[in-house]
């Protein structure tokens, strides 16, 4: 994946663009695998990038995303919000586990963190649902 086309991943799901993982999320209510991925590579791809070449509006729309999907995720467990994610993955801590990581190289400026090995969840896996 190319800088620009992570670049460009990052502002359509802060954006809540459709065909994103926060537009699937908060309009489909549906939890898209491949649009995670997605979104994942993205920051991960950002994370190797020198600390002047993050600027604070990337910086602030990784930081508002990874918020937002975190967010969806308790409405989809809060008793009283009527918000259902379908094909929620029933590995979602797993999940929440690799968007951490790849938000955490992100600011650490750490792309080792990223080693595939260290994982459960492995890249491109589908939802044991």
């Amino acid at each position: 994946m190319t800088i620009e086309e992570a670049r460009r991943i990052i502002s359509n799901n802060y954006n809540g663009r459709e065909n994103s993982l926060i537009y699937a999320l908060h309009e489909e209510e549906y939890f898209s695998v491949p649009k995670f991925w997605e979104y994942y590579n993205s920051i991960a791809a950002l994370a190797g990038l020198d600390a002047g070449e993050k600027s604070l509006a990337l910086t602030m729309q990784i930081t508002e995303t990874y918020q937002q999907l975190l967010k969806e995720i308790i409405y989809h467990f809060a008793p009283d919000d009527l918000a259902v994610i379908d094909n929620f993955p029933e590995d979602y801590n797993d999940y929440i586990d690799r968007i951490n990581i790849a938000v955490f190289a992100y600011f650490s400026n750490n792309v080792g963190m990223l080693d595939e090995k260290k994982f459960k969840l492995r890249i491109g896996k589908q939802c044991r649902k």
